[in-house]
C-alpha cells in the first residue's frame, strides 16, 4: 500500500483573553486534536501574543502558534471539524508544507520556542 502522508503547517491563532498562564494547555488540546485524527506532531512554534492588522471576531491581538504535522489527506478536515468548535481559537489556516521551513522552533521575532513533540 501507498504511503500517501503528506506534511502540513497549520497556523492557529488563540484568544488572547486566555491566561497566559493556561496558554499550554489550550495548546496541548490542539496538538491532541491533531494526533487524535490521526496525524504525527513533527512540532510546534509559539509565536507568543500579536496585534491584528484588524478586528477579527472583536478582538484586536491573539497568540500565534503553528504546527508542523505529518497526516493522511482526510486528517486536515477532521481537525478544521474539531477546531470550529473551539471557542478560544480565534482562527486557523491548514496548508500543505512542501518543505519545512528554517524557523521552525525559532519562535518568530521574539524567540519563543516550544522545540519538537
Amino acid at each position: 500500500m501507498e504511503d500517501r502522508k503528506k506534511r502540513y503547517e497549520m497556523a492557529t491563532i488563540f484568544n488572547s483573553e486566555i491566561e497566559e498562564g493556561d496558554l499550554d494547555r489550550h495548546i496541548a488540546a490542539v496538538e491532541d486534536v491533531i494526533t487524535s485524527a490521526g496525524g504525527e506532531m513533527i512540532g510546534k512554534d509559539i509565536w507568543g501574543l500579536r496585534t491584528f492588522a484588524y478586528l477579527i471576531k472583536k478582538q484586536s491581538s491573539g497568540y500565534y502558534v503553528f504546527y508542523y504535522f505529518n497526516a493522511e489527506p482526510d486528517v486536515p478536515h477532521k481537525v478544521r471539524d474539531s477546531l470550529m468548535l473551539k471557542e478560544d481559537v480565534v482562527r486557523h489556516m491548514i496548508v500543505v508544507s512542501e518543505h519545512m521551513p528554517e524557523s521552525i522552533g525559532k519562535g518568530g521575532e521574539d524567540g519563543l520556542l516550544i522545540g519538537e513533540a
